[in-house]
């Protein structure tokens, strides 16, 4: 070589005798020569590096592997050792030769020469001539020092890491732990080191493991896993789990390395999340949201341990959220009372949708009434159907899987909640259905029955008769238990017909309109209107009729009026046996029953009147200044003849004539209350009305009580009139009905007197039997309008414009009846 290191080659020759920088003695080439030759004794076969230095530290010999090294060859002779590699002291060098010399044990130490390679030095002391050198063997070892480096890392992360790290040997003794081994077991590494696995797993775990590893050995697999547990110093049992993989050693034989966790949470979290997944099962057997509510509460408490539970439903009709269920709540200042909108946590957590935290320590304030003893409360809406609150310790909410357990019960109350809500819904819709159902049966019965009523109606030729009929078809039905019909007579409801056990009934019973204690009937009576008890056992002790009803079995009743044209016939009374019979659909039935028994009643008296060979005649004066007709001859200053009046539905229309020449009547109509309209019929200078009303008048209560107008003329606040009566009714009723409705009411002529008209025979009992109700009502309107005048006072438009239908409809009609009353006269 040329260099030395970085610098020039030292001046000389190579052999290390020639060119020295420092002067010598006479003697020192025989001695260099000595050196020479014991150096080459020395380092002859030697593979290292290897140099002879004097005690001044400088080189007099290097071996041939010196130059293969270091690259410098023969030029290192004559050099300082410090200078070819500037980390060595020689003076450290002299000391290890005097410690131990070329093969001892002793520590070399390490030096770096100036490609950063790491070097040590052997150091041996030779004595040449009685002269003092040293050689040394210089070793390269920058690749132990790096693996040594690199084994000091691995050591250091292995016990720095939290999982256990160990070593076994082929029999399973341990050969290394790492720290962690250490805190897991409860061992010392001293106990650990050189004792058996067996220390510390079983031998069902250590057979496995052998197993497994046997098992690495033939597939060439990497690693394999194993779930186990190991006993602890104290006693206690850890769950862990081991990674592991296998070595083979110089003999042969093999070892195990491998780490170990500990999963005590892991398990902990599973067992937890199994007896949560267990307990929460059993929400899809309860049927209410409270038993939704009890569940999760109590699961709270017994799996995940918490300090305080509660969980608050929200109830739509009365917009508070009630506490459902309560878990560890101790003594407590609680009161468990509704919670209104804005009233605390509990609410604002609810209104917002949002979670809400209080870390404000013991107490925990619900709502400023309630408060719990814990440190920390967690405040969960619940979507719609309320609030879950759960309170724990700081260390429990840090525990692992807390937090996802906590939401996985509040998901499971969610699902719960609302898989009750839909099945109460179900429910709900089920029962309605089957109610619904069961409804349509009822009713469907119920007219069947009405239907079979309706025909004894027709049959029957007496209103007691048609009495009967009802409550024997009701009765026989099945449908009802009992059922009768009283007529209102001299204040008292008196019982006409009756069927069932009724009678029993009806002697218990005091049916005087002016008494106290009003049964259903005579609420009935007295009102008007359809009387309707579901449950006939409620409030037993307070009204006396109730008893007499339930001693015979009655679950409800219904009292229906039978009205006539002016006030009741009297009142039909159907007992059920179930409460509830009578449900709304059913009340309108027997409601439209009691029309039609009504009408039935009319019908009757009017064929008895048709039928009737005699007529009383009756002629009264009535005052009557509230009758609209009164105050429009009032206002008019004329005398109102009414020529007839037709009914229709809830108005009454009058055909009124006026005395004079233009009583004005159409413009002094419009502020009297009870007349709805005012058209003038015919051409101008006919004084003859069409007035439309709506309010009780005299001629209205006339027809009303059965009889038939003949002739009336109002003037002022009074009315004459003169009117028939059929003989079979009472002339003191009839003044006392006109007296009670309109005001004093007089009588100033009767007499009987037979009427050809009349009897089975007559004209009109004929046409009675013959003619619609429609068919009379057209033929009335168009004779008392003046449609059949000679010239016509109106028209046909106009008639039918009074009906509401078209011109062909009235044509038809009036054609249909004139045909039945010329048959009459002129058919076979």
């Amino acid at each position: 070589m040329d260099r030395v290191a970085d610098g020039e080659p030292p001046a000389g020759g190579g052999d290390g005798t020639d060119g020295s920088s420092e002067e010598t003695g006479p003697n020192d080439g025989a001695k260099d020569s000595a050196l020479r030759e014991t150096f080459a004794d020395f380092a002859r076969g030697v593979p290292t590096p290897v140099v002879v230095f004097d005690a001044d530290g400088r080189i007099v010999r290097a071996n041939e592997a010196v130059e293969t090294r270091f690259e410098y060859g023969s030029a290192v002779c004559g050099q300082l050792v410090e200078r070819i590699w500037p980390t060595v002291r020689v003076d450290e060098l002299q000391d290890l030769a005097d410690v131990g010399g070329i093969g001892s044990d002793s520590d070399h130490g390490v030096w770096m020469d100036r490609d950063g390679n790491s070097l040590t030095f052997d150091v041996d002391t030779v004595t040449v001539d009685g002269r003092t050198a040293y050689a040394a063997v210089i070793h390269d070892v920058t690749g132990h020092v790096a693996a040594e480096r690199r084994r000091e890392q691995f050591e250091r992360i292995v016990q720095t890491i939290d999982d256990g790290v160990y070593v076994l040997d082929d029999t399973f003794d341990i050969t290394m732990v790492n720290d962690a081994v250490e805190a897991m077991t409860g061992y010392d590494r001293e106990e650990l080191v050189g004792a058996n696995a067996s220390k510390l797993a079983s031998e069902e775990t250590l057979r496995k493991a052998a197993a497994v590893s046997d098992s690495l050995i033939e597939s060439d697999s990497s690693a394999a896993t194993i779930t186990t547990e190991i006993e602890r110093a104290d006693g206690t049992v850890l769950p862990i789990e081991t990674r592991f993989s296998v070595y083979q050693f110089a003999d042969g034989s093999w070892g195990q390395v491998g780490v170990l966790r500990d999963i005590s949470n892991r398990v902990r979290y599973q067992e937890t999340l199994t007896a949560l997944h267990d307990s929460t099962r059993e929400l899809l057997h309860v049927e209410s949201r409270d038993a939704v509510a009890e569940q999760i509460v109590e699961t709270a408490r017994d799996v995940l341990d918490v300090s305080m539970a509660a969980m608050y439903l929200y109830d739509a009709e009365s917009n508070r959220l009630r506490p459902a269920a309560t878990a560890n709540v101790g003594d407590t200042t609680t009161d468990h009372s509704p919670v209104a909108p804005d009233d605390g946590p509990l609410w604002t957590a609810f209104g917002d949708g949002e979670r809400l935290t209080d870390r404000s320590g013991e107490p925990i304030e619900l709502t400023p009434r309630t408060t719990v003893p814990a440190t920390n409360a967690t405040f969960i809406p619940l979507d719609e159907y309320g609030v879950f609150v759960v309170a724990m310790t700081d260390e429990d909410w840090a525990g692992a899987g807390t937090a996802e357990l906590v939401d996985l019960l509040v998901a499971s109350a969610e699902s719960g909640l609302k898989r009750v809500a839909r099945e109460e819904q179900l429910r709900v819709r089920d029962r309605e259905r089957r109610e619904r159902n069961e409804r349509l049966r009822q009713l469907k019965r119920t007219n069947e029955i009405i239907r079979r009523i309706d025909g004894a109606m027709v049959d029957a030729d007496s209103r007691t008769e048609i009495e009967a009929a009802v409550c024997e078809e009701l009765v026989e039905s099945g449908a009802f238990a009992a059922a009768w019909v009283g007529r209102v007579e001299d204040g008292d409801l008196t019982p006409y017909a009756w069927a069932g056990d009724a009678t029993g009934y009806l002697d218990d019973m005091d049916l005087s309109l002016s008494t106290g204690d009003e049964p259903p009937s005579v609420r009935s009576a007295r009102s008007g209107e359809v009387v309707t008890v579901s449950s006939v056992a409620t409030d037993l002790r307070n009204e006396t009729w109730r008893m007499a009803a339930v001693r015979r079995g009655f679950g409800s009743v219904i009292s229906v009026p039978l009205p006539a044209e002016e006030g009741l016939y009297g009142v039909l009374t159907v007992f059920g046996t179930d409460p509830s019979t009578f449900d709304e659909s059913m009340q309108s039935v027997f409601a439209e029953l009691g029309e039609t028994i009504g009408n039935a009643f009319r019908a009757v008296e009017t064929r008895e009147w048709l039928a009737a060979d005699s007529v009383i005649d009756v002629g009264l004066e009535v005052t009557a200044p509230d009758d609209p007709l009164s105050r429009l001859a009032a206002g008019t200053n004329a005398n109102l003849t009414v020529e007839g009046t037709v009914t229709r539905g809830d108005e009454r229309w009058a055909f009124v004539r006026g005395d004079g020449d233009d009583p004005a009547v159409e413009s002094v109509a419009d502020g009297i209350t009870g007349i709805e309209s005012v058209r003038s019929l015919g051409d101008v200078g006919v004084d003859l009305f069409e007035v439309v009303l709506t309010a009780p008048t005299v001629a209205g209560t006339v027809v009303d009580c059965g009889g038939r107008l003949t002739a009336l003329t109002v003037t002022g606040s009074t009315a004459t009139l003169e009117a028939e009566l059929p003989t079979t009714a009472s002339v003191r009723e009839f003044v006392d009905a006109l007296a009670r409705a309109h005001g004093d009411a007089e009588l100033r002529s009767r007499r009987t007197r037979t009427d050809p008209t009349h009897g089975t025979d007559g004209l009109r009992a004929a046409l009675a039997d013959r003619l619609t109700e429609r068919q009379r009502d057209v033929l009335r309107a168009a004779y008392f309008s003046g449609y059949f005048e000679w010239p016509r006072t109106t028209t046909g438009q106009e008639v039918a414009d009074s009906f509401d239908v078209s011109q062909p409809t009235v044509n038809r009609h009036l054609r249909v009846a004139l045909r039945k009353h010329l048959q009459l006269l002129y058919g076979d």
